[in-house]
């Protein structure tokens, strides 16, 4: 209940941040960002993931910086004998749009929509199995930012705390046999410790 109540608050703090945005037009913006899991499971062992992403942007009109960015992903799990299970890495590319609200002394937050490809790897060591991965997903990330100098910020997220996907996994076994899998998901991020769910970047405007 409290997570749905959180979803709601969360939708109306969008809304809320587009009616008002604020972003002068010919803002320039380039940026990056980290996102870093652990998690820690008591019958199977553990799992970590993380991103890391580049962007560019351009505030074509008042109120909304659209632009591009390309990342890089990996994924790895191990048993509870620290043995790897799995392993995954791969690269994104995909375009965003940015709103500000500012909240004075330097202080703004933001919201990130975002509409991105996947493509990655996926190996299994105990078996050999492989499988390559694509994906197409929307996603919005509210964030807090701050100004430590004039051309630069410091950033505070919570990536992909709504998020749409459709993947399609082809898998190719030992025998050779191919295997395809198509799944579409909607999740959001807050099933992990908060620590786990945050991530920090960096952006520049002029």
């Amino acid at each position: 209940m409290k997570k749905e109540l959180f979803i709601t608050a969360l939708a109306l703090f969008c809304f809320h941040i587009i009616s008002t945005a604020q972003a002068d037009k010919g803002t320039n913006l380039i940026g990056g960002n980290i996102y870093f899991n652990n998690n820690q499971y008591e019958s199977s062992g553990s799992g970590r993931i993380g991103t890391f992403q580049l962007k560019a942007g351009h505030a074509f009109t008042s109120g909304v910086i659209w632009g591009v960015q390309g990342g890089y992903l990996f994924l790895k799990q191990k048993n509870r004998d620290g043995e790897a299970t799995s392993e995954q890495s791969g690269f994104s590319a995909g375009v965003f749009n940015r709103l500000y609200k500012s909240l004075g002394n330097d202080f703004s937050l933001f919201g990130e929509s975002s509409l991105g490809y996947s493509s990655s790897d996926l190996k299994m060591p105990s078996n050999s199995a492989h499988t390559r991965q694509n994906v197409v997903g929307l996603g919005f990330t509210p964030g807090l930012s701050y100004k430590v100098l004039d051309w630069a910020n410091i950033e505070l997220m919570l990536p992909n705390i709504l998020a749409v996907s459709y993947a399609k996994n082809s898998t190719k076994n030992n025998d050779t046999s191919t295997k395809t899998e198509e799944t579409f998901s909607a999740k959001t991020s807050l099933s992990g410790s908060p620590l786990n769910t945050l991530g920090v970047g960096f952006s520049v405007m002029f």
